[in-house]
Protein backbone atom coordinates (compact mmCIF):
# COMPACT_ATOMS: atom_id res chain seq x y z
CA UNK A 1 0.00 0.00 0.00
CA UNK A 2 0.93 3.27 -1.02
CA UNK A 3 1.76 6.32 1.04
CA UNK A 4 -0.53 8.41 -1.41
CA UNK A 5 -3.36 5.68 -1.38
CA UNK A 6 -3.27 5.59 2.73
CA UNK A 7 -3.04 9.77 3.01
CA UNK A 8 -6.57 9.61 0.29
CA UNK A 9 -8.16 6.96 2.62
CA UNK A 10 -7.08 8.93 5.89
CA UNK A 11 -8.77 11.95 3.50
CA UNK A 12 -11.66 9.67 2.58
CA UNK A 13 -12.22 8.88 6.94
CA UNK A 14 -12.26 12.11 7.78
CA UNK A 15 -14.76 13.17 4.92
CA UNK A 16 -17.06 10.68 6.36
CA UNK A 17 -16.92 11.91 9.97
CA UNK A 18 -16.47 15.98 9.10
CA UNK A 19 -18.94 16.47 6.35
CA UNK A 20 -21.04 13.71 5.80
CA UNK A 21 -22.03 12.53 9.61
CA UNK A 22 -21.36 16.09 11.35
CA UNK A 23 -21.87 18.71 8.36
CA UNK A 24 -18.32 20.57 10.03
CA UNK A 25 -17.09 21.25 6.87
CA UNK A 26 -18.74 22.04 3.40
CA UNK A 27 -19.24 19.97 0.95
CA UNK A 28 -17.07 21.88 -1.45
CA UNK A 29 -13.94 23.09 -0.60
CA UNK A 30 -13.65 26.60 0.85
CA UNK A 31 -10.12 27.27 1.65
CA UNK A 32 -11.38 29.74 4.74
CA UNK A 33 -12.37 26.48 6.27
CA UNK A 34 -8.98 24.57 6.29
CA UNK A 35 -5.59 25.52 7.42
CA UNK A 36 -2.77 23.09 6.28
CA UNK A 37 0.53 22.66 7.81
CA UNK A 38 3.47 20.60 7.11
CA UNK A 39 7.55 21.13 7.08
CA UNK A 40 8.82 21.78 4.31
CA UNK A 41 9.97 18.36 2.57
CA UNK A 42 8.52 16.80 -0.26
CA UNK A 43 7.39 13.47 1.22
CA UNK A 44 4.98 15.34 3.57
CA UNK A 45 3.69 18.18 1.22
CA UNK A 46 2.76 15.38 -1.10
CA UNK A 47 1.07 13.43 1.89
CA UNK A 48 -0.77 16.19 2.63
CA UNK A 49 -2.13 16.72 -1.00
CA UNK A 50 -2.97 13.33 -0.91
CA UNK A 51 -5.18 13.57 2.35
CA UNK A 52 -6.69 16.70 0.85
CA UNK A 53 -7.65 14.91 -2.68
CA UNK A 54 -9.48 12.33 -0.33
CA UNK A 55 -11.45 14.58 1.87
CA UNK A 56 -12.66 16.59 -1.27
CA UNK A 57 -12.25 14.10 -4.16
CA UNK A 58 -14.21 15.92 -6.76
CA UNK A 59 -14.80 19.69 -7.44
CA UNK A 60 -18.30 19.71 -8.06
CA UNK A 61 -18.02 23.55 -8.34
CA UNK A 62 -16.95 23.65 -11.75
CA UNK A 63 -14.12 25.95 -11.42
CA UNK A 64 -10.34 25.59 -10.16
CA UNK A 65 -9.76 25.40 -6.32
CA UNK A 66 -6.75 26.50 -4.70
CA UNK A 67 -5.69 25.40 -0.97
CA UNK A 68 -2.90 27.35 0.13
CA UNK A 69 -0.29 24.23 2.30
CA UNK A 70 1.60 26.77 4.76
CA UNK A 71 5.42 25.16 5.17
CA UNK A 72 7.97 25.87 8.17
CA UNK A 73 11.47 25.59 7.94
CA UNK A 74 12.94 23.04 10.32
CA UNK A 75 14.88 25.52 12.19
CA UNK A 76 11.76 27.23 13.18
CA UNK A 77 9.17 24.68 13.45
CA UNK A 78 7.49 24.34 16.59
CA UNK A 79 5.03 21.67 16.09
CA UNK A 80 7.61 18.93 17.07
CA UNK A 81 10.52 18.65 18.85
CA UNK A 82 13.46 20.80 17.97
CA UNK A 83 16.70 21.41 19.15
CA UNK A 84 17.54 24.27 17.27
CA UNK A 85 15.02 26.22 19.46
CA UNK A 86 15.19 24.27 22.74
CA UNK A 87 18.82 23.27 23.21
CA UNK A 88 17.65 21.65 26.66
CA UNK A 89 15.59 19.28 24.42
CA UNK A 90 18.91 17.19 23.64
CA UNK A 91 20.20 16.90 27.37
CA UNK A 92 16.67 16.23 28.87
CA UNK A 93 16.89 13.12 26.27
CA UNK A 94 20.31 11.99 26.99
CA UNK A 95 19.22 11.92 30.69
CA UNK A 96 16.43 9.68 30.14
CA UNK A 97 18.41 7.55 27.84
CA UNK A 98 20.87 7.25 30.35
CA UNK A 99 18.77 6.82 33.03
CA UNK A 100 18.14 3.84 34.88
CA UNK A 101 14.40 3.69 34.55
CA UNK A 102 14.85 3.58 30.80
CA UNK A 103 15.21 0.09 30.77
CA UNK A 104 11.44 0.05 32.16
CA UNK A 105 9.80 1.98 28.83
CA UNK A 106 8.94 -0.30 26.17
Amino acid sequence: VSTQSTEIQTGSNLRQQYIVNSNFLSKNLDPTQIYLRTDNELRTLQSAESMILGLYPENTTGSTQILDIWTMDYDLDDMQVNTHLCPVVTDLYTEAVFSPYSALIP
